[in-house]
């Protein structure tokens, strides 16, 4: 259930980030999912640890540390999606 909700969240961040990038579906398809699996980890550990820390100390921090590397993420792949294969 949260996969795929973060999926969605994340494939419309995907959608307003990459502008003009020509990116392979299955490239574009590897981000999403990688991106909604970080969230995700982040998630289970919260539950894991007893959801100790509040929610608004933690989301900011996780947005921190996303900030800029999914643009940066679609711009190498788009960039060298062919030499990624290689």
């Amino acid at each position: 259930f949260f996969m795929h909700q973060f999926q969605g969240m994340t494939a419309a961040i995907v959608a307003e980030l990459e502008g003009d990038l020509q990116l392979e579906p299955e490239s574009r398809t590897f981000v999403i999912d990688h991106y909604a699996m970080i969230v995700l980890g982040h998630l289970l550990h919260w539950f894991a640890g007893g959801m100790g820390e509040e929610p608004a100390d933690l989301v900011p921090r996780i947005e921190l540390i996303l900030r800029g590397s999914v643009r940066a993420s679609l711009e190498r792949f788009g960039a060298g999606s062919a030499a990624t294969h290689s």
